[in-house]
Formats: structure tokens, sequence, C-alpha cells
């Protein structure tokens, strides 16, 4: 049985130019993990009922305490027929993707704290009851978080209404100011802020204070708008309550005076 290594193949593993190889030395720095599983993988590309490919990804712990992911794979060439066949040669390649290895972990650990950040978003947008939304102007893409749809009673799983597809959702008043609050911050760069009623058939309106900011390109041109929209139904009707109130305190007043 010969073995050759190639001195790249000796560096990844950190072994000398001239330390003889064998399967077992190599098994012992396979990470102790991994060991048992890649030993049964290589026992089974050189079955004779086997078609000879082996590919796995597998750590190794190098002598001087190092971990490294490699990827392996290898093809085992038999010879002879049925209870004859055995294997005779194997050609393959081993390749470090440490560095690949520790980008992607890398990125599955930005990605986990985005979701994570999103998660805390949503749950904050749900409890104060507002929503966000962000519309790019030359490719028309329209992007609304969870808690809007909510607030407009619209289904989840269709894509964000255009502004037009919009109108049936308000008054004819709130229409008419959203569409001059789009087009002001579009012309002028300037957000602003508008009170529009939903309106629904056959139950109560809500209330909506929707905010619209500008985003600008590099030469300060606006290339989309952004906003949040919260529900004030609540503090519309204290403020109805109160303004009745007020209306009645100055009837009684005004009764108290001419009697």
């Amino acid at each position: 049985e010969s073995i050759y290594w190639s001195p790249r193949q000796r560096e990844i593993h950190g072994w000398d130019p001239d330390e003889p190889v064998s399967l077992d030395a190599f098994i012992s720095l396979v990470y102790p993990e991994d060991r048992e599983w890649l030993l049964q993988s290589i026992l089974h590309a050189h079955h004779p009922d086997s078609d000879g490919l082996w590919s796995v990804e597998h750590r190794i712990k190098r002598r001087d305490g190092s971990v490294r992911w490699l990827t392996s794979r290898s093809q085992t060439y038999f010879e002879g027929e049925g209870e004859a066949r055995r294997p005779v040669r194997t050609i393959g390649v081993n390749r470090d993707i440490t560095e690949y290895k520790a980008a992607q972990q890398e990125r599955d650990r930005a990605e986990a704290a985005l979701r994570e950040s999103e998660a805390h978003l949503e749950e904050a947008q749900r409890i104060a009851k507002v929503g966000s939304w962000t519309w790019e102007l030359a490719s028309n893409k329209r992007v609304w978080s969870k808690e809007l749809f909510v607030l407009l009673g619209l289904d989840l799983n269709l894509p964000p209404p255009h502004q037009d597809a919009q109108e049936h959702l308000y008054s004819p008043e709130s229409i008419v100011r959203l569409k001059e609050s789009m087009q002001h911050s579009i012309e002028t760069g300037i957000g602003n802020t508008i009170e529009i009623e939903r309106v629904y058939e056959g139950k109560p309106s809500t209330w909506l204070l929707a905010r619209t900011e500008a985003q600008f390109d590099a030469e300060g041109q606006v290339i989309a708008l952004s906003g949040t929209v919260m529900d004030i139904s609540e503090s519309k009707l204290l403020q109805l309550q109160l303004l009745q109130a007020q209306k009645m305190e100055s009837v009684g007043l005004l009764a108290g005076g001419i009697a």
C-alpha cells in the first residue's frame, strides 16, 4: 500500500515534507467529533459495492492546535467483477475552506442578529400600533411592514397596493391630503405629517397619523419616500369627547349668563 500526499496537502495538515503518510495517521488528525463518520464514509467509498465517489466537508485539528475546515473529494477505482471486485487506486483532492467557513459563520451570525432585530421591531410596531413603508420611485417598488397591513386591514399575503389602488381605503378628503403630501415630498424633499381616515363598510372608521420623509441619492435627488403610519383612533376619540365636553360647558355658561 502506497500513499502520496502533495506538498500542499502536507502543508494543509501541518505535516513535514518527508513524514510517512498512513490512513491511521490521517484519521488521528481529524477533529474528534468528525472522526467516526468520516472513517465510515471512507470505508464505504472503498467497498466493492460502491461507485467509489467520496465527497465530504470536515474538520481537522493540527498538531499546533489550530482547527481547519476542509472539503475532500476522491474517486476510488476498482478491478475485477462480482466477488473479485476490489479497490486498487484512489485519487483525490483537499481544499482548505477555513476562511470561507469563518466568513459563512459570520454571515450566519449577522443574519440571525438581523432576524432577531426584525422580530423585535415587528413586536414593537405591533405594541405601538405603528406600521412602516418604503416606496422606491424609479422602480415603483413598495415595501410594507407587517403591522401596516394589519393597521389597514389588508391581506398579508398580497403585495402592497399601488397608490391608485389605495383610494378606496380612505375618505375622499384623506385621499386628497395623502396625494398632496406624497407629491410635496417628491418635489421638495421635505417630509410632512398628516391625519387620514381609514374607512370601512359596515364598521367605524379608524384614524391614522401618516409621516413621510424623502430619501436622496448622491446628487441630492429624491429617489424614494419612506414613512410610518400610527393608529391614533383612541386619541382622536378622546379629542372629540373633550371637544364635545367643551361645547357642552360653553352652552352651560351661555345659559347661565342668559339666566
